[in-house]
């Protein structure tokens, strides 16, 4: 009959020998799912003590995004700022012109000698809405004394141009007008926007020593004629 003690020791070395055999075929298995791997160095591994949890830290520059520098970009002019420039830098012109001729007038007057004629020039439009006036220019002796220019169609909107008042020597005088229009319409007749229009006519006139002399000029719009030739204008002198 076999020693109990030696019945214990080979159950003990059974017992160890079937450990040992389970745990064989996973030798060379990773670390067990809930081991974690050490983090590396520099790595996003758990928050250090003191910080706060989600904090990107300051060793990966690449991860922070630094804020978006604001910087005010220079004023833009809009077209229509450009365009409201260019008309008031006209209208300048234009009045620089008629005092340059009446300055001239009166000194043409006063080389003379002689008593002068108080002259005034009105523009009159008769034109219909399919013309927008866009440019007038009057030259009086070969002289420019007005021109406005407004693309925008605004000078249509104006019955009467005020286009000089002065003295004149007395004599003859040759007054020339150049009328420019853009066409206009609506439909089947918006072509006509993209059309422009010039009418232009010369008066000669006399003006007497100390007598007034007023010249209308009227832009008006034949009819029976092509579209090209209706612009036109007219003189009436009174004295």
């Amino acid at each position: 009959m076999p020693r109990p003690g030696i019945v214990v020791a080979v159950v003990g070395l059974l017992a160890t020998g079937s450990a040992a055999a389970q745990q064989t075929p996973g030798a060379d298995a990773g670390p067990p799912a809930h081991e974690t791997s050490p983090p590396a160095a520099g790595g996003g591994g758990s928050p250090a003590a003191g910080e706060q949890p989600g904090a990107t830290r300051a060793a990966h520059p690449e991860m922070v995004q630094p804020p978006s520098a604001t910087r005010p970009s220079a004023p833009v002019a809009s077209p229509l700022s450009l365009r409201e420039l260019s008309r008031r830098l006209d209208r300048v012109q234009s009045r620089a012109e008629q005092l340059r001729a009446r300055v001239n007038l009166l000194k043409d007057a006063a080389l003379r000698g002689g008593a002068s004629a108080n002259l005034t020039i009105l523009h009159t439009s008769g034109m219909s809405d399919q013309f927008r006036l866009v440019e007038v220019t009057y030259t009086l002796d070969g002289v420019r004394v007005f021109r406005q220019r407004d693309d925008s169609g605004d000078l249509s909107a104006k019955p009467t141009l005020d286009i000089l008042a002065g003295p004149i020597s007395p004599g003859r005088h040759t007054l020339d007008v150049t009328v420019v229009y853009r066409g206009h319409g609506y439909g089947p007749f918006k072509y006509l926007n993209k059309r422009t229009f010039t009418a232009r006519g010369s008066r000669t006139f006399t003006a007497t020593a100390g007598k007034p002399i007023r010249v209308e000029v009227l832009a008006y719009e034949r009819r029976d004629v092509p579209l090209d030739q209706r612009p036109a204008v007219r003189f009436k002198v009174k004295r």
